[in-house]
């Protein structure tokens, strides 16, 4: 079986932003064209609503489980996935649009299970 990654996808939207629309959108278009891409296994949108001890920087957490044994953030290489970032940005994003803005408006890193961590998917 090929190895799986969960990426770990951290943000804010643009300031202004209508936050129920953002949620639509989430459900209606971001999820399920995410959710479509070759090698991803599964997708989920979250959002902070508590703060309970401290803080963080961002908002919005997205988890993607891919499959793959190569570089695990190849799913956003694709022509599809990079235009869907920039209309994402354009729309949504808090600093920018284009691939300067990658890391900026949005960050994302490559998590491995340590303990506990069971695989729903096996």
């Amino acid at each position: 079986m090929a190895k799986r990654h969960t990426l770990l996808v951290t943000y804010n939207i643009k300031e202004g932003s209508n936050a129920e629309a953002y949620d639509k959108f989430l459900r209606e278009v971001d999820n399920p064209f995410i959710g479509s891409v070759p090698g991803v296994i599964s997708y989920a949108n979250w959002k902070i609503v508590q703060n309970c001890a401290g803080s963080v920087g961002f908002k919005y957490i997205d988890l993607i489980v891919v499959e793959g044994d190569d570089n695990p953030v190849a799913i956003f290489d694709t022509p599809e996935v990079a235009a869907f970032k920039d209309r994402w940005d354009e729309e949504w994003g808090e600093f920018g649009v284009g691939a300067d803005f990658w890391g900026i408006n949005s960050q994302v890193v490559v998590l491995e299970g340590i303990a506990g961590v069971e695989d729903p998917y096996t």
